[in-house]
């Protein structure tokens, strides 16, 4: 019998994605605080910055950008990692359980936040951002873990 302790993949895979966003979203949002627009305007940017780090893209005024960041997948996908490893101490019972976990919980985050932050002026498209975050704190998680 194995007498190695493992960790069922639900509960950490659901704090370990909202930790990251948690995270992203206090340091984004914090940026733009400290250059002095409001309270909602911050939480949008900070939100908005999260999304378009990890991919998602962003339209402004009719102009889409779709550019991949490829610093700031890394930068996402680095914390993802550090959290993922923070909160998995003993080895995870199903280590794609886990992945999958991580990258569902942030992928229905992302859709919600792509929501909730878009303007008329700006637009964040929530499927292209829940997939994009899907993957990249999908990836990150696993490796993490």
């Amino acid at each position: 019998m194995n007498s190695t302790v493992t960790t069922p993949p639900l509960r950490p895979g659901v704090l370990t994605a909202g930790v990251s966003a948690i995270v992203a979203l206090v340091v984004g949002s914090g940026v733009a605080l400290l250059a002095g627009v409001g309270l909602v305007s911050a939480l949008r940017t900070g939100a908005r910055s999260w999304l378009v780090l990890q991919g998602a893209g962003i339209e402004l005024q009719g102009t889409t950008l779709g550019l991949v960041p490829l610093g700031g997948v890394l930068l996402c996908g680095a914390l993802t990692a550090r959290v993922a490893r923070a909160m998995t101490p003993a080895p995870v019972e199903s280590p794609g359980a886990f992945a999958a976990t991580v990258a569902g919980t942030s992928g229905v985050v992302a859709a919600v936040l792509a929501s909730v932050s878009s303007t008329p002026e700006i637009v964040v498209n929530p499927a292209r951002a829940a997939a994009a975050v899907f993957v990249v704190t999908g990836v990150s998680a696993a490796l993490g873990a």
